[in-house]
């Protein structure tokens, strides 16, 4: 799942409803494995804090989403989205 928010407060805000959602039908989520990435040009002197309920939600600055990886600049995910569609391109 990726939630999306121009602002750290909105972003927590959206966390805060999906949580509340899953925890209402049962369901739960391994905040150890949730991870957040911040996209920018140049980077922020200050990360935001994000929690998932009580605990504190690691940021990263790159990770890889079915099987693309993506960085904080986006640099590698407009490489390899790139290369990626050229190679399917070929293929057909």
């Amino acid at each position: 799942m990726v939630l999306l928010g121009p602002t750290a407060f909105q972003l927590q805000q959206k966390i805060n409803i999906v949580a509340k959602f899953l925890l209402q039908n049962g369901l739960k989520v391994n905040a150890s494995k949730t991870k957040v990435l911040v996209f920018w040009e140049k980077q922020p002197k200050n990360l935001p804090i994000l929690y998932w309920g009580n605990e504190k939600l690691e940021i990263v600055t790159q990770y890889t989403y079915f099987g693309i990886p993506v960085n904080s600049t986006l640099s590698s995910f407009k490489c390899n989205f790139v290369g990626t569609l050229k190679s399917n391109l070929r293929a057909h």
